[in-house]
């Protein structure tokens, strides 16, 4: 008796979500635990001060990371061969995508670490923007496959 396999590629889409996913709640569990911690010592303060030595660097530096983020994603994104396989198109996507995940949550976490650090729920406003932004690039298959050009039969390797 033959059994007929069906051969199953792994996807190479899910590893990237789980990815995504777990750099969205290292930046929420952490701005949650802080947010716990300080609840008798929160305020909000857009004033210059000596004292919060963060302000406004750290609010600053935010769309700085999550730009140069989003622009280190199309340049290699950019670099990707037109002609290269699905193989290495997918590989080089998935190296911009996590280059773009490390710029925002960098910019997440120094936020949240001021915040931490003073107190001052400004930076938990910066960390809940970088949140949001950061839950929109989660990827898709039809933004990876419009983002690389794959085309199909490479597109079922998703």
């Amino acid at each position: 008796m033959t059994h007929n396999a069906i051969k199953m590629t792994p996807s190479k889409l899910k590893p990237m979500q789980v990815i995504h996913t777990a750099f969205c709640m290292a930046i929420a569990g952490f701005a949650i635990v802080a947010a716990i911690t300080l609840k008798d010592r929160l305020h909000f303060s857009m004033a210059i001060d000596k004292s919060d030595p963060y302000f406004p660097l750290f609010p600053i530096l935010a769309p700085i990371f999550v730009i140069a983020g989003f622009f280190l994603f199309k340049r290699q994104i950019a670099s990707l061969d037109d002609a290269a396989g699905g193989d290495d198109k997918i590989a080089g996507y998935q190296t911009a995508f996590l280059i773009r995940c490390a710029c925002i949550e960098t910019a997440g976490l120094l936020n949240t670490i001021a915040f931490l650090l003073s107190g001052n729920a400004i930076y938990a406003l910066v960390v809940t923007a970088i949140l949001i932004v950061f839950i929109t690039t989660r990827p898709t298959k039809d933004h990876i496959i419009e983002t690389t050009n794959l085309q199909f039969p490479d597109t079922e390797k998703l």
